[in-house]
């Protein structure tokens, strides 16, 4: 049947159109109705907001309110060495914590707590529940591929070792990884766990997969945000939905509506179509320092004859694809025979910003080189090999 791809997030399971989920040369020039570059564009300011409990709250209304206000609780007195702490140590507390759900236990122990907690919530609900891919490592990759033959550094030795234990211990539940994944068929051993299944295991260990199984095993939690059924996740009532899982049953209903009460994230459109500022920004990749402008890219589709050459729709999307392709097998079901299959950007971060955070004056940042027109070029290649 030939080689398939897919385009893997290895540091998000928030799911993205990305059109690629068959034969590469069958779904590269569709790359322009992808949302990757979408995703990819890191939204200027803050997006996520929390208001202050200085003022006070019915008693009832939250286990930590009622810690705060009533001075005769136990409570306070059982943890009167956590409140001798000055605010600069438990602040130093926050931020030695690696996930969301350590701030929030912190946070709904005492009024005090969640004021110093404020800007760390801010930060992890900012990078959880945004919609973006920015800085995210991203790979397309073939089912080809061997794991003994993966781009150089793109795991880590503990994400090695979890592959390798997973590969042992299969999960019982079979997750749905990716729909792009899930739809295709698969014309390997049934048995074997695939190499996509593998790297995309690495997507459960972040909180919004939980999010996703919820959504799957519970019809009414449409009526949550995911920031809402995330806290949702995390009480007593979701045990009977997600029950095995370690986190749950760990904060109670009253915490739960005044968190929800107290943090906002905006929910504007946080990105407009790409070929809307395409002249104005450009595609960085993160971990080579390098960059594509858009205007770079807009050239070429206005030129006359880019209709003939099929590049009228360019896009940052073809860009990447051509460029973080991986597999051990050099079969794409195309015209062009450059070495696609090793991309010299796979698993690496991207992100899409203003044209002019990489400037200082004319020139480019220190360290940051422009390759607009050198990936242009191998663009253009492949577009002649494919169709001329």
């Amino acid at each position: 049947m030939g080689q398939y791809f897919t385009i893997l997030n290895l540091d998000n399971s928030l799911p993205v159109k990305t059109v690629m989920g068959g034969k590469f040369g069958e779904c590269f020039w569709s790359m322009h109705h992808a949302k990757i570059e979408d995703a990819l564009w890191r939204p200027p300011g803050e997006r996520v907001t929390t208001k202050s409990y200085s003022e006070p709250k019915e008693k009832g209304q939250s286990s930590f309110l009622r810690g705060f206000h009533d001075s005769e609780n136990a409570a306070n007195h059982m943890a009167s060495a956590f409140y001798g702490l000055s605010n600069e140590v438990i602040d130093l507390i926050y931020k030695k914590f690696d996930n969301l759900e350590e701030v929030i236990l912190l946070a709904v122990t005492c009024q005090r707590s969640y004021e110093i907690s404020r800007r760390h919530l801010e930060r992890w609900v900012q990078q959880l529940f945004v919609v973006s891919w920015a800085g995210d490592r991203l790979i397309c990759i073939g089912d080809y591929a061997q794991m003994d033959d993966l781009p150089p550094g793109m795991l880590t030795d503990e994400e090695r070792e979890y592959l390798a234990d997973r590969c042992e211990h299969p999960a019982d539940d079979n997750e749905q990884l990716t729909d792009d994944c899930a739809s295709r068929e698969n014309d390997h051993d049934a048995d074997e766990t695939s190499l996509w299944e593998k790297l995309g295991s690495l997507q459960l260990r972040h909180p919004k997969s939980a999010i996703r199984q919820i959504r799957i095993n519970d019809p009414n939690s449409s009526r949550y945000s995911d920031w809402g059924l995330y806290l949702f996740y995390m009480t007593k009532r979701a045990m009977s939905i997600m029950g095995k899982d370690t986190k749950m049953g760990l904060l109670d209903d009253g915490d739960r509506e005044a968190l929800s009460e107290l943090l906002t994230i905006d929910r504007k459109t946080l990105y407009t179509h790409a070929s809307d500022w395409y002249p104005t920004h450009a595609l960085r990749n993160l971990t080579k320092k390098e960059y594509v402008r858009g205007d770079a890219i807009e050239r070429v589709r206005r030129e006359p004859d880019a209709r003939a050459q099929r590049l009228d729709n360019l896009s940052f999307n073809h860009i990447l694809a051509a460029r973080f392709t991986w597999s051990s097998d050099p079969s794409l079901s195309m015209s062009y025979e450059g070495p696609l299959h090793r991309g010299v950007w796979a698993g690496h971060r991207f992100d899409v910003v203003e044209i002019g955070c990489l400037y200082n004056g004319q020139e480019s940042l220190d360290g940051w080189k422009d390759v607009s027109e050198e990936v242009i070029a191998e663009v253009r290649e492949i577009a002649k090999a494919d169709f001329q």
